[in-house]
């Protein structure tokens, strides 16, 4: 068996574990997206910036830079929830939402074709806007 099959299975390994890893986290955050959208609890806020966070180094450090991309600016607005800057209404978690369902996504294509979806420009718009 050759040095480049091993390495190449070990990275689907890599890569599956963090789809599961990376799909869990993004289900959580969804629910939890739904709870802070009635009440603002900052452990719940700080549990999705957690999550999207570890999406964003994991998803990077593999080379997947739209997911990247697309959880980088998620939790650039939820740091700005962490420290006050704004507050939780309905237009916010619509757009925390989309993201998630956008990661979703990806990460689905991700398994299936072993490529990231590409448009993700819009929903990225509304999370810097």
């Amino acid at each position: 068996m050759s040095e480049q099959f091993i390495e190449n299975d070990e990275m689907k390994e890599i890569i599956n574990d963090f789809i599961v890893e990376s799909s869990e986290l993004v289900d959580n955050a969804i629910q939890d997206i739904v709870v802070i959208e009635n009440v603002q609890d900052d452990e719940v806020i700080n549990s999705i910036f957690r999550a999207v966070h570890t999406i964003k180094g994991t998803s990077s450090f593999l080379g997947f830079g739209v997911l990247s991309n697309l959880a980088h600016r998620s939790v650039d607005l939820l740091g700005m929830v962490r420290k006050g800057e704004l507050n939780i209404n309905k237009e916010i978690a619509d757009v925390l939402l989309e993201a998630m369902d956008l990661m979703k996504i990806t990460l689905e294509e991700i398994k299936e074709h072993g490529a990231e979806r590409q448009d993700t420009t819009a929903v990225v718009e509304k999370l810097e806007g």
